[in-house]
């Protein structure tokens, strides 16, 4: 069994223009390294901002134009990933392998089935850390020596993440086999990835609707919903937030903020950092909300209700110590 770490850098934040590796054995030593140059087919812009002048890459625009698309070094790069006996590492993988599914997508070609192990969680949850690590402060704290080294060259910052392991085990005292046995929640997947992209658009949508409601909706409860991101749709889940922020309620993503939890199960438990929390059922939410919405998360407007007249609804917003702002409008 061999361990592939790999590193990308993007031209634009999103279209790949290197994917750099190293490949080592069980004991670390060095099989292969390459960085895989790509052109981009896009205009380079490094930063939020369209340009930041912090961030360098390892080779000019016209050095990455030089070499092939994702298209022509698909074959290749999916040979690597895909290798028999392989094990995948990477430092804050998640996003990797999103531009890859970025470049999949855009090339017609099929999205990577993989399993990736994330260094900078394992190092994060070994450190005890709250706020998860750049490779450079790793390679500081650590006290690796990395002056051959290049960062934001793909190649050089696999090497980083190989190192990070590398280190790992030697404090633990242990084989990498043994840190991967001890390390499945830093495990990223095909499910992982998708319930965070579900969880990003979902993210989206709420601070869509705090945009809207942005002078109100800090004095509103919070309503948690446990099957949110792992069993709607995310076209019913956006109606049920929608919904939610339009009947002066907010819509958290945490179950220690909340106000209610939504769930049919009598016994469902949130944890004990929210004791006060209420737990309501579907149905005692639909009355909350004024709709009509099922376990599904199939959401629909009460037709009884359409008649109410101004001073019902003001009446209704007003208890349970709601703003009346958003009906007033």
């Amino acid at each position: 069994m061999d361990h592939l770490f790999f590193d990308i850098e993007c031209a634009d934040g999103s279209n790949i223009c290197s994917f750099g590796y190293i490949i080592v054995d069980e004991k670390f030593n060095v099989l292969d390294k390459k960085d895989i140059l790509i052109d981009p087919e896009c205009a380079f812009k490094l930063g939020r901002a369209g340009f930041d002048g912090r961030i360098h890459l390892a080779y000019t625009p016209d050095e990455f134009r030089e070499h092939p698309p994702y298209s022509e070094m698909f074959d290749g790069i999916s040979a690597l990933l895909t290798a028999p006996d392989r094990v995948l590492w990477g430092h804050a993988i998640s996003s990797d392998i999103e531009y890859l599914d970025i470049a999949n997508a855009r090339y017609g070609k099929k999205r990577f089935d993989i399993a990736v192990y994330d260094t900078q969680k394992i190092y994060a949850d070994i450190k005890g850390a709250t706020q998860k690590s750049k490779l450079e402060k790793i390679m500081e704290e650590c006290e690796i020596d990395v002056s051959h080294l290049t960062a934001h060259k793909s190649s050089d910052d696999a090497e980083m993440s190989m190192l990070t392991v590398k280190k790992i085990c030697e404090q633990k005292n242990c084989a990498i086999a043994e840190l991967i046995a001890q390390s499945a929640a830093a495990r990223v997947d095909r499910a992982t990835m998708d319930k965070a992209y579900r969880y990003r658009q979902l993210k989206k949508a709420i601070e869509h609707n705090k945009t809207k409601y942005r002078r109100e909706y800090r004095d509103w409860e919070s309503i948690y919903f446990p099957d949110i991101v792992d069993k709607f749709e995310i076209a019913v889940a956006e109606k049920i937030i929608d919904a939610v922020f339009d009947n002066c309620y907010e819509l958290t993503l945490r179950s220690d903020k909340c106000d209610y939890c939504v769930t049919d199960d009598v016994r469902g438990e949130i944890g004990s950092s929210r004791p006060e929390c209420k737990i309501v059922t579907y149905a005692e939410l639909s009355e909350m909300l004024n709709v009509d919405i099922d376990r599904n998360g199939n959401i629909s407007k009460r037709l009884q209700n359409a008649g109410s007249s101004f001073g019902e609804l003001l009446e209704k917003a007003l208890n349970g110590k709601r703003s009346a702002r958003k009906i007033i409008e």
